[in-house]
């Protein structure tokens, strides 16, 4: 399948902010499969950017049909403007530096899962951020959900999707680089 992302919309305010967020679906009312994609200013959301290559991706299980805690639409739409506005205002620990975008996918016959792209790879940094972020979903999340948080980065994810070994093992899951 191609991803190709298509621009909807800049924000360079918070009233532009809000009037996207207001039109825009919430991730309950969205069609499989969907990306949403929120990312800086001049950054795409893709591996090879120039500032994604050094970083990778925070993976959160946010919604899941098959866990009876995970499976309430109303709790998936409140973590996805929860996130958003906390991205804008720059409230989560070092997000600033931290934090490149975010990516809400959802896939057919899988849980929807929350990716945070980051700009570097410094697992001191990557944990102090996480575990803030982890404290921000505390508000709409149980937090027996929100354990484990999983750090893959791009560097690793190119070079196992370029494997040989990669491929044959295709149906297992990738390690992360590290959990917070």
């Amino acid at each position: 399948m191609s991803f190709d992302p298509v621009l909807i919309s800049s924000v360079g305010d918070v009233a532009s902010f809000w009037r996207l967020l207001r039109y825009i679906p919430p991730p309950s009312a969205c069609g499989i499969p969907f990306t949403y994609s929120f990312f800086r200013h001049d950054i795409r959301p893709e591996w090879e950017h120039a500032r994604n290559k050094k970083g990778g991706t925070i993976t959160i299980v946010i919604f899941d049909r098959d866990r009876i805690e995970l499976s309430d639409p109303q709790k998936l739409d409140d973590i996805f403007q929860l996130t958003l506005v906390s991205c804008v205002g720059e409230s989560v620990s070092d997000s600033a530096t931290t934090l490149n975008g975010v990516m809400f996918k959802c896939r057919q016959n899988k849980p929807v899962t929350l990716q945070l792209w980051t700009a570097h790879s410094d697992v001191a940094k990557l944990k102090s951020f996480g575990n803030s972020f982890r404290d921000m979903l505390a508000r709409v999340m149980e937090a027996k959900n929100l354990q484990k948080l999983e750090y893959f980065s791009h560097q690793q994810k190119q070079a196992d999707a370029n494997s040989l070994a990669s491929r044959m093992r295709s149906f297992t899951k990738p390690k992360p680089d590290c959990t917070i």
